[in-house]
């Protein structure tokens, strides 16, 4: 239960929702309770631990399948939210949003937004690494780390933000802070996976 408890507590601090005219990131706190709760996973890891079948339909989904992450199971859409999902990596927690862009100079303001957002739920300590971006044609990927640290808590997540098409994605894979390498060979191979065969 603890585990659980814990997990939900690194889930809460991601941020799951967007604002198109955000401003850059700042050292701006909100109160705990405005942190969202993640709806647990936990009870239906027992029922399947089989590696996720991929539907076609969704490119979170997609990505996941070609990007061959380790451990991939429990794929499903958040009821409660159109366009979110959730998983597992392992022992990673995995997210991830999508959302209708206008025009792709909404790209920068859908990550600064969920960037701000995210820093608001931290209750200790907000850092964020920006760790690579490339572009081609229309397709941009952007990668990113994060931290929150202190008040008790001790999560971190990597980022992956891209594009397809006019759709906006959103990948996070969330561990505790001592764990944070692994999230990031996730991320590293996502990107790695995206990027294939584009030219920089």
């Amino acid at each position: 239960e603890n585990e659980a408890s814990s997990e939900r507590a690194v889930a809460s601090v991601v941020d799951d929702g967007f604002d198109d005219a955000a401003p850059l990131p700042k050292s701006v706190k909100q109160p705990k309770s405005s942190a969202v709760e993640i709806e647990p996973i936990e009870a239906e890891e027992a029922q399947s631990n089989a590696p996720v079948v991929a539907s076609g339909n969704n490119a979170i989904e997609r990505v996941l399948m070609m990007s061959n992450v380790a451990g991939i199971s429990n794929v499903r859409a958040v009821n409660s939210k159109p366009g979110a999902y959730q998983w597992r990596a392992g022992s990673l927690f995995g997210s991830g949003e999508q959302r209708q862009m206008n025009s792709p100079a909404q790209f920068d303001g859908f990550v600064k937004d969920y960037l701000t957002k995210t820093e608001e739920r931290c209750p200790g300590d907000f850092a964020i690494v920006p760790d690579n971006t490339k572009e081609s044609g229309s397709m941009r990927v952007d990668s990113y780390e994060i931290a929150c640290v202190g008040s008790d808590v001790s999560s971190s997540a990597s980022l992956i933000f891209y594009n397809e098409g006019a759709t906006f994605n959103v990948m996070a894979h969330e561990t505790e802070a001592s764990k944070m390498a692994d999230a990031m060979a996730v991320r590293d191979k996502i990107f790695a996976s995206l990027t294939s065969g584009r030219d920089s």
